[in-house]
Parts: C-alpha cells; structure tokens; sequence
C-alpha cells in the first residue's frame, strides 16, 4: 500500500507557487505530498497562500479604521490588515479612498454614466462610474477624453508649422491635443490650419483697416486697406514698399459686370470692329460718357499709318490749282470700295462759290436778265467759260438766222442678226435681250453714233422701256447734241446673266451693231448668291477666280471690236435691308453679309482688270452714296435695283460724262 501511494505520489512533484498577495514577487514551495492530500481531501490542487515573509508580516498587521473620502461625510470605514498588506506589497504608502457603508449603499443606488468625450468633433463618449460621480465636486463631469482619442493622442507630437503669412519664414506650434481635434473635424494632418507665427501676430495686433484712393484716376472712391492686407504686403515687399494699386468697390464690380465688346470702325463701309475693352467701358461710365466712342478697326488704323497725304488736281476746267487728298478720307474711300481719286475742287474754287452767288446780267441785245451762276462765274475766271452775251431767246434766234443746211447724213448702217449661235444651247440667254426689239434695231441703223450697254439687271433696269437708263441716256444725249448727231443707245441687258455668257453672246448681242461705244458691267450678276440644290447652300453664280477669269476674257474680246469702252460701277446693293426667301443654307444677316462682300470683291477685281487694261471707269456708286445710305435708300426701288429717279440720275450722270470725256465721235 505505501508502495502504491509513493507511486501516485510521484505524479505530483514539488512545485514553487506565487505568493497570493498581489504585488508580491515571493513563492513557496507545494510539495507532492500536500498536493496528493489535497485531491485525497476533495480540495484544489493548488491552494492560495502567503509567502513566507507576507504571513509573517500579516500577523504583525491590525485592522485600521480610515475616515470616508466621500466629499462632507464624517463616516469611517475599515482598512483590513490583508488590505494593508498587499498595499505594502505594491509600494503604496497612501491608504486607498475607501467609503463608509453609508457612502457604499448611496453608491449602490448610483448608476455609470456614458459622457461625451471633451475633443471637439469626436462622436465618442467615456463612462462616468458610480465611485467617481460620488468623489466628483458637483454635478458636472469632468472634461475627459474617450479611449479612442486617448489612444491616438499618445500617437501624436508637436509640430512646427510655416506661418500662413507669404514672404514670412517664421513657424507657429501645433499642439498634439490641437491635431486631435482637427482629425476629429475630419480634417488631414497634411494639411494643417492656416495661422500665423508669433511675430506675425504681434505685428498684426498694431495694424488698423485703413482706406486707399482707388486705382482708376477718374474716380474718387477708395478701397479698404485691411490689417492682414498689410501684414501680408509688409511680409512680401518690406517697409518701405509702396501702398498697392488696386479699385474700389464700385469701380470693381462694374470692371467684372462687364464684357469686351465688338464694335463696327467709325468708317462707314467698312465690316471689321475693334475691341471695346472692359478698362475702356469704365473710364467713359466715369466720365458719364454714353455709348462707345467712335474708332477705326486695327486693319484701317495700319491702313493710315501706310497712306500720305497727297495733292490732287482741282477738278474744275482750267484751274492749276490742287486739293489735299489726305490719309483719312483715302482710308475712307478704300472701306467704300472706291479704287479711283475722287474729283473735287480746290479751297480757292470752293471759297470763290461760296463768297460768289448767281449774279443776273443783262443780255445787250434785248435787255432781259441772264442767270450767271457761280459755277459759270468760276469757270469764266479760269478761261473756260465765256461771260454770256445773249439771252436764251436771243440767242436761239441768232442760231436760226445762221443755220445752214444740214449736212448730209452718212449712209445707213445695216444691222446683221445672227441666226443662231450657242446662246441657244442657255435657257437664260437663248432669247434676244428683252429690250432689243426690231424698233431698237431701226433706231440703230438710222443713227450716226451708236452705243450699246452690255449688261445684267442693273443694264436691263427696268421692265418699261421709257424707264430705263439706257432709253433715258438716248434721249439725253439727242437733247445736249441738239440735232449734230443722232445717237442710238441699244439695250443689251438681260437680268442675272453673267460674265461667262457674256462671252457667248457677244456675237449676237454686240457685235452687230459695230458700236462706237459699249458700255458695260456685270459685276452684280457674277457675285448674286442663289440657293443651290445640290449643295443645300447660297453660293454666288461664279466663284471669285471663275469671274475674274471671265472679265479678263470679256476685256479682251470688247477690245477686239475696236470700239470705244467705258466700265461703270453700278449703283450699291443694301442686301442687310432685304428679306430674302432663305428658308434653306444660311440667311438673314449672314445672308447680307455674305453677298456684300461677294459683291465689293467682284467690283474691286473688275477695277484692277480695267486699270490693267486702260479701260474708262465711270464710278456711279459714290453719287448714289452722296449723301450716305440716305440718298441711295431714295433712288432705289428694293435692295439691288435702282427706280425711276435712279434711272434719270444714271442716265443724266453718265451723258455728262460721256461728252466730256469725248468717248463717242462728235461732227
């Protein structure tokens, strides 16, 4: 049986077991024996004891009685030997903060308390516990952190900052508790607050708000000169900088209400616009100007800085005397298309008409009043006019005692037609002219000077013969001729045919007649936009190259029969004032603008042709435009085609110019 036991024994060797007492670094030793006993016994195996050195102490020990730590309690409580004991053990020289049975039953009725941590932006709370609102001075908890924070707070460590002051080297301390509260906010710590350094702060705390007079010289506003403006201004330029420059409320806040404009050139005819800039708008809102001021575009400001005043001859016969042609009006006059000088009088001319009004003479025959006009007076002054003698009725009666019999006429002229050609092969011009006729064709071959107008609608001009120009321009030149010569102008205008099938029925329309003068223009059919089909777009009937090429041909067959040329720059187009049916393609302004421009380029490359080959050009555009868009609006019928006050204005400027300039031979 002991050898039995010796052998259970074995399983349950001695063991060094930690002293009970908390705090105690002690052991003591549990044999097998007491181990086997123990289990024999029905009790633990390792049993809880006292070291050696903490019994010993133990029983020197009494139980002491502490006064409560409960705040205003005169109570007691009773501090343990064991209790003692195990404070010795863990150091604590200090008695705990016990609590009488009064305190402990008040204690018991408390309950924990979930409070908000104190970091602004946390979410988080921490626990109040019954023992602690009980020792806590009122009832207010103390500011405390939850344990989230707490943890992340012993994460962080101070940190220098630069000043948020530009130009400033300084730093500013940011507390770890500060970085807690801006990651609680949500915020990174790669991008800390913006403050500023000490020395920054200080200087700020001496800066006043201050107000500066505006930037803008017409104004007499002023803008506020803050006290961080200052110090930012003080950190980046130094003292002695000058204040900066900037606008006032008012002058700002119309500066950014504002927008760059486009505004037309000053010159009338020209389609560019210059910049009417934000800084321009609000120097004239100051200056209480209203509107844009009127100035050229960048393009006719380098034309003038390129054109040079220059002299001109004086347009009235027999003066020597010349005008100043100066740079703005040839700028002017190139916006409007006008390639030739215009012809205009000298000062000395013009101040001789007006310091010379009609003056009335008497005829030193009858007696009668003659009208002896300023004009007539010049030109008498420049010896190419003589005084008047006679009267009107005098004078005709002297002219019927003198005339002799009239000389005989030349032969007839025989009118050949072709019988075909390939105009017929042109739906547009396989029919005769519409006002070509068998009278026209009589007229012609009975006449002693013949000339034909060789044109497009603006040749054709009216639908009634007796309204047209060219039926106009006969009986003009029959009357200024009085029965010298007999004159016949033949109408070869056929509406919105081109310079192309000009060429085609040159035989047919021209030549027939061995005309002494063709006068001719096809400048506003080769430019008219029609709505092509095909395409879906407005297009003019020939593109710029294909009518350049035509009238350098046209040019070249004209000169061919010999005859004598004059070109004649039609009257203008206002396409901005029509309505055209564009319900396809572009319209409206664009529309307009497109078929000015077609039209301006056409004429200015017609101009170069007949320059080039020394062809009469007879500028009627410019008297339509006398007086602006005004007189011109008064002599036409709709946006292209002149009416009968045109006609007779055509008819009775080109007569003029016909016989001055002797295009057609005279007896």
């Amino acid at each position: 049986m002991a050898k039995g036991l010796g052998s259970l024994g074995d399983l349950f060797p001695t063991q060094d077991l930690h002293c009970r007492v908390r705090g105690c670094p002690n052991v003591w030793q549990f044999s097998g024996e007491d181990a086997l006993h123990r289990v024999a016994a029905g009790e633990k195996a390792r049993p809880a004891r006292m070291c050696d050195d903490c019994f010993a102490t133990y029983n020197q020990l009494q139980d002491q009685t502490m006064p409560c730590t409960s705040k205003d309690c005169q109570g007691t409580w009773t501090w343990t030997r064991y209790q003692q004991l195990e404070a010795a053990a863990q150091k604590r020289s200090r008695p705990p903060q016990g609590i009488c049975e009064a305190c402990r039953n008040k204690v018991r009725e408390m309950a924990d308390r979930e409070i908000p941590c104190r970091v602004k932006g946390c979410p988080n709370t921490w626990t109040w516990t019954r023992h602690a609102q009980l020792h806590a001075e009122g009832d207010a908890p103390p500011p405390r952190m939850c344990r989230h924070c707490s943890d992340t707070l012993r994460t962080l460590q101070d940190q220098d900052i630069p000043c948020r002051m530009h130009g400033c080297q300084g730093t500013w301390r940011w507390h770890r508790f500060q970085q807690l509260e801006h990651l609680a906010a949500g915020k990174s710590l790669e991008k800390p607050p913006p403050r500023m350094c000490k020395d920054c702060l200080d200087i700020y705390r001496t800066l006043q708000d201050k107000q500066v007079p505006c930037k803008v010289d017409e104004c007499q506003g002023s803008w506020s000169f803050n006290a961080f403006a200052q110090l930012e201004h003080l950190r980046l330029k130094g003292p002695e900088a000058e204040l900066p420059s900037k606008m006032c409320k008012e002058c700002y806040n119309f500066f950014l209400s504002s927008r760059d404009r486009q505004v037309r050139c000053q010159n009338r005819g020209c389609r560019n616009s210059w910049t009417y800039t934000r800084s321009d708008q609000l120097h004239d809102w100051l200056q209480q100007r209203q509107g844009p001021p009127q100035r050229m575009c960048n393009q006719c400001q380098e034309n003038l800085k390129q054109a040079e005043d220059r002299l001109e001859p004086c347009m009235i016969p027999g003066c020597t005397n010349q005008w100043a042609y100066s740079a703005t009006d040839q700028v002017l006059d190139r916006c409007q298309g006008r390639i030739e000088t215009p012809s205009k009088r000298c000062p000395e001319c013009e101040t001789f008409l007006a310091e010379n009004p009609t003056r009335t003479l008497p005829c030193n025959r009858c007696g009668a009043d003659i009208a002896w006009s300023s004009y007539e007076q010049l030109l008498c002054r420049r010896g190419t006019f003589e005084k008047p003698l006679r009267c009107a009725s005098c004078a005709e009666q002297e002219l019927a005692t003198k005339a002799k019999e009239p000389a005989p006429r030349p032969h007839f002229h025989v009118v050949k037609m072709p019988s075909g050609g390939k105009w017929a092969n042109d739906p547009l011009i396989a029919a005769w002219p519409g006002h070509l006729d068998g009278e026209a064709i009589e007229r012609a071959e009975k006449a002693d000077i013949r000339i034909v107008a060789f044109g497009d609608d603006l040749t054709y001009s009216s639908d009634e013969v007796a309204a047209s120009w060219p039926f106009l321009l006969e009986q003009k030149l029959n009357e200024q001729l009085e029965g010298r010569a007999r004159v016949a102008v033949i109408n070869s205008g056929i509406p919105k045919s081109t310079s192309r099938q000009a060429l085609v029925r040159l035989g047919r329309d021209v030549a027939p007649f061995a005309p002494h003068l063709v006068v001719f223009s096809f400048a506003f059919a080769d430019s008219l936009f029609r709505f092509s089909r095909h395409s879906g777009a407005w297009k003019a009937n020939l593109e710029l190259s294909q009518a350049a090429a035509s009238m350098q041909e046209l040019c070249n067959a004209l000169n061919s029969l010999n005859t004598q040329l004059l070109y004649w720059s039609t009257n203008p187009i206002l396409p901005h004032e029509s309505h055209p049916e564009t319900t396809e393609g572009i319209g409206g302004k664009a529309w307009a603008d497109a078929q000015q421009n077609s039209k301006n380029q056409c004429l200015a490359h017609d101009l170069r042709v007949c320059h080039a080959e020394s062809i009469p050009v007879l500028d009627l555009r410019s008297r339509f435009e006398v007086n602006g868009k005004k007189s011109a609006r008064k002599w036409m019928k709709d946006w292209y085609q002149h009416n009968e006050a045109g006609s007779r204005n055509i008819a009775t400027w080109m007569a003029a110019h016909i016989l001055k300039e002797g295009l057609i031979p005279l007896p």
